[in-house]
């Protein structure tokens, strides 16, 4: 295996290098089998791979938009988890895709939810189940401190207002560091 070479479309363009999608794709079925101590260098390459072709706009060709969510389904964790950050931060029709990888994997990144609801292009009903996913995260007593301030923190971001009012139950939680988490966030509203 040699290295990910990507050709990164010009700046401001919508066009996608075919070799970049094919680098990126061949990539990921190489992946699949466990190749030793070169593995991590490959999965990083397609990870870059993937991030290449959104280039630095956030306006994305349909096909790109397309590629990455077949990357959602993907069995490395890695390039699935980039799959959802990228269509959480870009403009790509049916979020939804990202949404659902984001309900079965709660140890993906809250903030790929906040990436969500920041966007103007995202539906009502969708910033509504980011919400939703973020208020389970948030409540979930298994995870740890981190996780649920996290999730708190994306619920804040999608609905200002039911973020508050489970913050302010949140803050008589016994971990102290959730604690502490909790009053940090509640002091900047």
């Amino acid at each position: 295996m040699g290295r990910v070479r990507v050709r990164q479309a010009p700046r401001g363009s919508h066009l996608v290098s075919r070799r970049a999608r094919a680098t990126v794709q061949g990539r990921h079925e190489d992946l699949r089998a466990p190749q030793g101590r070169g593995r991590r260098q490959e999965r990083g390459g397609a990870v870059a791979a993937l991030d290449a072709l959104g280039g630095s706009s956030n306006e994305t060709s349909p096909d790109v938009c397309e590629f990455w969510q077949k990357q959602l389904a993907s069995a490395d964790e890695k390039l699935s988890e980039e799959a959802v950050e990228l269509l959480a931060r870009h403009v790509c029709p049916n979020i939804g895709k990202a949404l659902d990888v984001l309900e079965k994997k709660p140890k993906i990144s809250s903030y790929q939810l906040e990436a969500v609801c920041d966007r103007e292009d995202v539906s009502t009903a969708d910033k509504a189940r980011a919400a939703g996913i973020a208020r389970a995260r948030a409540t979930n007593t298994k995870s740890d401190a981190w996780d649920r301030a996290s999730g708190l923190e994306a619920l804040m971001k999608c609905d200002a207002d039911a973020g508050k009012k489970l913050a302010e139950t949140m803050a008589k939680e016994p971990d102290e560091q959730l604690q502490e988490r909790v009053k940090e966030l509640l002091s900047r509203k």
